[in-house]
């Protein structure tokens, strides 16, 4: 099911990609551990107290398949990922975004910041087990890719603000 959000012909698109590594073994023995500080707060664009966003969707791939991907996901700690804003830290999502296989995931998300300059930041987290198919494989990486509209329309922008107090 698609979600249909109308928006101003005055933006500008930003296609973003982060890269998660997690190495065998550091610093959980027989896990790919993505919950290190190397993949924490990892800055995905600047934010403009006078423009709003629009966070489109969101794409997961790796270096391995999805299905052993999926057949090494650890039940217990799932991978997700989470945004947030650096300046008040507070999550962009009310809930960690957990990445239960390689597809487009529609976020249909406005956001938008309260100081003068702010910065959009993804963490990923979670735990990947080490499986016959993945023996030999040293780190396994995941990239994130996002599809983020900066709105600049000060009618919609001011529209959206009142509608949503």
């Amino acid at each position: 099911m698609s979600i249909d959000i109308r928006l101003p012909k005055d933006f500008r698109l930003f296609s973003t990609v982060q890269i998660f590594e997690s190495t065998f073994n550091i610093p959980t023995l027989g896990k790919y551990d993505f919950t290190i500080p190397a993949n924490r707060e990892k800055k995905i664009m600047d934010i403009v107290n006078t423009q709003l966003y629009y966070i489109d969707y969101v794409i997961l791939g790796g270096t391995i398949s999805e299905e052993i991907y999926l057949n090494s996901i650890d039940p217990l700690d799932v991978p997700r990922f989470y945004l947030s804003m650096k300046n008040t830290r507070k999550k962009v999502f009310s809930k960690d975004f957990p990445l239960v296989s390689f597809q487009t995931f529609e976020t249909a998300q406005f956001i938008n910041s309260d100081q003068s300059q702010d910065e959009l930041l993804l963490t990923m987290e979670g735990r990947l087990n080490q499986i016959a198919d993945t023996v030999g494989i040293s780190a396994i990486r995941l990239r994130i890719s996002m599809m983020i509209y900066e709105i600049s329309d000060c009618k919609f922008i001011r529209e959206h603000r009142d509608r949503n107090k």
